[in-house]
Parts: C-alpha cells; structure tokens; sequence
C-alpha cells in the first residue's frame, strides 16, 4: 500500500515498478550536447507547411494542442493525429503528446458529443444544478461556460483514458498530455468556493480522489511504454501527481512567480526520480533578459529527460518560428547539481558553460563555452 501526501487519498499504486512509482521502460530522445527543447502548439489554421515543419523536427518533443485545424470543420482528436503523423514524417525520433483536460469539456472534441449524451458525467452542485466552468480565453469556448468532466464516476475514466489510448495507438502520438490535472485537489486546499459554486467540500475531496485513479488508469492504459505527462499546478496543491504518471510538467509558467525556488526543487526532484520533465516559460519572443532567466531557471534543476520550452503561448505563432541561439549553443553533461547559497544559484557543466541565477532578484547569466 502507498500512502501519497495528500491528506484523505490512500490507496494502492497500479505501477510495478520497484521504485514505488511510474517510470518510462522508453524514454524521448535526449542529449547533453544543447539544451534540450520541446514544443507544445497548435495550429488553428490546420496542417503544417514545410518551413513549419522544418522548425517543429528540430525539437526532441511536441505537444499538440486543443486547437489544431480549430479553424477547419471535424473532431479535435482527429485533427491532432493528422498533425501528429506528419511530425513523426518529418522526424521520427520526435515523441509527440496528445493534449486532453481532465476537467473541462473543450467542445472540439468526440468527448464533448459522449457528455453530451450522459448528463451524469457531467460536474454538478449539491443541488444538482451544471457547474459552467471558463478555460484559457485565447481558445474559443460558451459564453456560458463548459461542462466538467467529473472524474469520480469510474465511466467518465473510462471514456477520456480510452481517448487517450485511442490516439496512442494511431502511431501518431507517444503519449498524452494532461491538463489540470490535480486541478481539484488545489480547490480543496485552497478551500475555494468560488469556481466551484455550490458544491460541498465532500464532493471536490471526491473529485480530486477520481483525478488521481484517473492518472492512475491512464498510466495504465499506455503503459510504461507511453507517457502520460501531468500539468501539476503546484501552489497549495503542491507538486503531487508525480506518484501515479510518469512525466511531469510544472504548471503553465514555471518560474513566473515568487515561487521559483519551489518549482526549481520539485523540477529537481522529478530528475532525481528519472521521470521525464517539462518546463514551460511564457514569456515575449523580444525579452532577451527574460528568455536568459528562464533558462537559466531551467538549467540549474536540469536533469537527464529534462525539456525546456519558451514561448508566448500555446499557438505555433506564438513561437514565432524563432530558434533561439541559444539552443544550439553547446552545452555538456552537468559537473554537478547546483550550488544554493540563499536566492542564488550556480552551476557548471563540462562544456565549459556556466550558469549564475538569483531568483529573488530574477536575474541570470549564462556564460556560454567558447564565447
């Protein structure tokens, strides 16, 4: 029996693995050589041209997002496999992420026509009344709200991992990307009555539970031979999915707030566990100092299958078709992990590189071997 720190959630891990938690049995193609990079985009407009291609191969993993082909008439999920194979023909060693919610019921999907049919999936108050819940606005959505995906019902689990498990098995994807997904257990924490309108404590604490056996069963359902990459909100939630999946990414910004040391430490600690790490920044294609921040935040908590990625959002414009230089800049294995003294970080790698970061200050350099 494992014992997670959550304070009501006891129960057996599905994994059989002899580290007590989920690891790859295949990991995503990885090097010291450069920084190692992912991409998570969509494209609404639909299919990728040729430089969009030659753009997204260079990346050693890719996400694909809600609104692929948005503009263009069909189901999300069949739009994001057609995405997703012509990746994989363009790079075959890429690994590539469906993207799924666990929480909110995107209309672009075949999921939203199966809710549609099954009110008793649905999130509801203690009165029985639809929870409308709201999601990133630069997607489209009802002015209204969407319905939520209540994960206590072990059917609603059933249909969203076999989802997920369908779309790995097109060979289009590696595995899937999942968004909120401790997103109940934050609400809990926080005892936040707001977003959830209505309904008791009793209830969120059961859907939290149900967010976890989903992790579980979606795990399950790749394999150790797929991945199932969680968004862990961290905050109140702490970092907490990292028990029942075997990747982890660290919220929608990692290190945009005050608590960079905190994401940092569970950044380092998923490396520790050989987990696979994605750390994501928002930031403007034309920040130089922004952009150095981040990797710097990123380089001193890297590990082996540890990915960076830096944009202005989730759109493939919002990468601006921008290789950074730094990127392909060399870099090496680590000397070590990092030293900490107080808000200042330092590390070193055999390159020659050298990174120097203050996160209260948030300010970094790096310098780079040979420059």
């Amino acid at each position: 029996m494992f014992a997670t720190c959550f304070p009501f959630i006891i129960f057996a891990l599905s994994c059989s693995c002899a580290a007590g938690f989920p690891l790859p049995s295949e990991y995503p193609l990885f090097s010291w050589d450069t920084v190692p990079v992912f991409c998570h985009m969509c494209k609404p407009e639909g299919l990728f041209n040729d430089s969009e291609l030659e753009f997204l191969a260079r990346f050693q993993m890719v996400t694909i997002e809600k609104g692929q082909g948005l503009n263009q008439s069909g189901y999300a999920e069949d739009k994001m496999i057609a995405a997703g194979k012509q990746i994989k023909a363009a790079n075959a060693s890429i690994w590539t992420l469906f993207y799924m919610n666990a929480i909110l019921d995107w209309q672009f999907y075949k999921l939203h026509d199966i809710m549609l049919q099954h009110p008793d999936y649905w999130i509801k108050d203690d009165k029985g009344n639809t929870v409308r819940l709201s999601g990133d606005h630069s997607f489209p959505q009802p002015t209204n709200g969407m319905l939520g995906f209540n994960q206590s019902n072990p059917e609603v689990r059933k249909v969203f991992t076999s989802d997920c498990v369908n779309a790995t098995r097109s060979d289009a994807f590696n595995g899937c990307f999942i968004d909120r997904a401790n997103w109940a257990l934050d609400l809990y924490n926080k005892n936040n009555t707001r977003v959830l309108s209505g309904v008791s404590r009793a209830k969120v604490q059961d859907l939290a539970n149900g967010q976890v056996k989903l992790l579980e069963e979606m795990q399950d359902g790749v394999s150790s031979h797929g991945l199932i990459m969680a968004k862990d909100v961290g905050r109140s939630a702490g970092f907490t999915d990292w028990p029942f999946v075997n990747s982890l990414f660290l919220s929608d910004c990692y290190c945009c707030s005050d608590t960079c040391s905190e994401d940092i430490e569970a950044a380092i600690n998923a490396t520790k566990r050989k987990q696979v790490l994605q750390c994501h920044v928002n930031g403007k294609l034309d920040d130089q100092d922004h952009f150095t921040f981040a990797l710097a935040t990123f380089l001193v908590a890297a590990g082996q299958h540890s990915y960076f990625a830096y944009s202005e959002g989730w759109y493939l414009k919002s990468y601006g078709l921008k290789w950074w230089p730094e990127y392909s800049k060399p870099l090496g294995p680590p000397n070590g992990p990092a030293t900490r003294s107080g808000s200042i970080y330092e590390r070193t790698f055999s390159s020659g590189t050298k990174v120097w970061l203050d996160v209260k200050q948030r300010k970094a350099n790096i310098t780079w071997s040979g420059v």
